[in-house]
């Protein structure tokens, strides 16, 4: 076995655990490379097995109507907006392109785009759900495309000022191919913003294996340390910019989703009130971490860092 962020060989057993949505059965192990820190799984799965790992309502889109629509509406006003306006903020504060052209891997259903556009930002995205991308085209008019990352470029190369990958990363069996692929469709000079777990946070010292970010396995295939991150931008030719912890909103909802793994949107019923339940049991944990979430956000903590990097202005 191959780091996949550093290329090291030496690992160490770090964890074993079980996917905390349900979706797929079976055990998973984690080891952590001696070289960097990063964790990643092993055995790593196949290709042909990756998009069959995600359910259907993995990505999160407010319901039309009834009951759970109304609960959406809260839950996106209350949780998802004020992550969306931190990750523009973080963008803007790093990255000297405000309004420019900007892409989205990853995209998911288009919530952060959509913020994005609101921003001045001109936006395009892509990911591999076709249901996510027609939600993002059809009830937000965004330009979303399906497709894989890393396979073939579905926009023209040195296209765009900024790339930014939330929560992308550690999804994929070829990190540092990501970064070299979405580096091309970067114009020289232009900046990369990659947000990932942070395997040094307060919330993997308290929980370990309950921890919601290992229990993603097997769709978390490799999650990189802080020199895991370092070396996989050098690898792809990019230039380390800084970084920043992710929102408080994140932290918190992380920490109640391991606690209350059956509050999380994926494993929302469609109007069962034991549903509803759960959702609002991991609000009252959620609600409950806010505080000190909003305390421990330095990137030494954070569940979740956000990086930046930016393409050498020669290349």
């Amino acid at each position: 076995m191959k780091c996949l962020y550093c290329e090291r060989t030496q690992f160490a057993l770090l964890c074993r655990v079980t996917d905390h949505l349900g979706h797929v059965p079976g055990e998973f192990e984690f080891f952590r490379c001696s070289g960097c820190g990063s964790w990643q799984l092993d055995p790593l799965p196949g290709p042909e097995d990756i998009a069959g790992s995600y359910p259907t309502a993995y990505s999160f889109k407010p319901p039309a109507r009834g009951i759970r629509a109304a609960v959406a509406r809260i839950e996106r006003a209350l949780y998802y907006r004020p992550i969306l306006r931190y990750n523009v903020q973080a963008v803007r504060r790093f990255c000297d392109s405000d309004g420019e052209k900007l892409l989205d891997i990853g995209c998911g259903s288009g919530m952060q785009m959509a913020a994005f556009r609101d921003a001045g930002y001109k936006v395009a995205g892509l990911d591999m759900s076709e249901e996510d991308v027609r939600f993002a085209a059809e009830e937000l008019g965004l330009d979303a495309r399906q497709g894989f990352v890393g396979e073939g470029l579905p926009f023209p190369r040195e296209n765009f000022a900024i790339v930014t990958m939330f929560n992308l990363l550690e999804h994929v069996l070829d990190p540092v191919g990501v970064l070299r692929w979405a580096a091309d469709l970067l114009r020289p000079g232009g900046y990369m913003a990659v947000e990932v777990p942070n395997t040094l946070s307060y919330q993997w010292a308290l929980l370990r294996s309950l921890w919601a970010v290992v229990r993603e396995a097997p769709r978390h295939i490799g999650i990189p340390s802080p020199n895991g991150v370092a070396a996989a931008f050098g690898r792809a030719g990019l230039a380390f910019v800084g970084s920043v912890g992710s929102a408080p909103s994140v932290q918190a909802g992380a920490l109640a989703v391991s606690l209350v793994p059956v509050a999380t949107h994926a494993l929302a019923g469609s109007g069962r009130l034991k549903s509803l339940g759960s959702r609002a049991l991991g609000g009252l944990c959620y609600s409950a971490a806010l505080p000190a979430a909003c305390l421990l956000r330095r990137p030494a903590w954070s569940a979740t860092v956000i990086y930046f990097a930016r393409k050498p202005t020669g290349r």
